[in-house]
Order: structure tokens, then C-alpha cells, then sequence
């Protein structure tokens, strides 16, 4: 069952990054903060708010429910690793397949998400 929530997790994230914004492109930013918010005419701050909540909210369940579903994933370390090759083999398959680009702010803001998770995890455990 834990697998099949985690299966259904990475559909939900498929379907929430395919839809795309006028603004982006299949190209490779690694310079910080200087992305998609170029690209924006000014004034379009509810693009940008989009843009923060869509790339930090929908990794927030992922570190969460990872180590629930993999309890040998219970470690710090162990759930950042996981998320990382997560989320740059998401941020990888976008630009491969030219359904988005490979974006440094991105990948900063899904890897908060996945550490927010993860601490709720923490406080959850230590609670309960």
C-alpha cells in the first residue's frame, strides 16, 4: 500500500509539472534567481507566487511519506539523497523531453519542499 500511495505521489507531481507557464522554455539556467522571473513582464507577481508554491508544495508529501514507505530511509542523509536524485532526475527528464527546463531555482525550492516534509515527518515522530 505504502508503495502504491508513493507511485500515485510521483503521478500527481507528473501531472502538476507538465502544465507549464508562458514564460518557460527547455533551456539549462544555473545561475540563481535569475531564471523564469526574467522572462516575466513586471508586475506578474501571482506568476511568481505560482511558481514558488508549485515547485516547494508538491515535495512536501514526498519527504514525508518516503520514510514511511521505506523505513530503511528514516536518515537525514539517506531522505536528501533520495530527493535529490528525485528531483534532478525530474528537472533532467523535463529538459530531455523538452516539457520544461532544467532550472537551479527549482531544483533549491523542490529540495526545501522535501526537507519540510521530512522535518514534519521528524516532528510527527517525536510527537505521536
Amino acid at each position: 500500500m505504502k508503495k502504491v500511495t508513493i507511485s500515485l505521489f510521483c503521478e500527481l507531481i507528473y501531472q502538476l509539472r507538465k502544465k507549464r507557464s508562458p514564460w518557460d522554455t527547455t533551456d539549462i539556467s544555473l545561475q540563481k534567481g535569475t531564471s523564469k522571473k526574467e522572462r516575466r513582464p513586471a508586475g506578474q507577481r501571482s506568476e511568481n507566487c505560482k511558481n514558488l508554491l508549485g515547485n516547494l508544495l508538491p515535495f512536501i508529501p514526498f519527504g514525508f511519506l518516503l520514510p514511511i514507505a521505506y523505513p530503511r530511509i528514516k536518515a537525514f542523509f539517506k531522505v536528501f539523497l533520495v530527493g535529490m536524485f528525485a528531483v534532478l532526475f525530474i528537472e533532467i527528464f523535463q529538459y530531455m523531453t523538452r516539457l520544461g527546463s532544467f532550472d537551479i531555482d527549482d531544483i533549491i525550492l523542490n529540495m526545501v519542499g522535501v526537507l519540510s516534509g521530512y522535518g514534519t515527518f521528524g516532528l510527527v515522530n517525536m510527537f505521536c
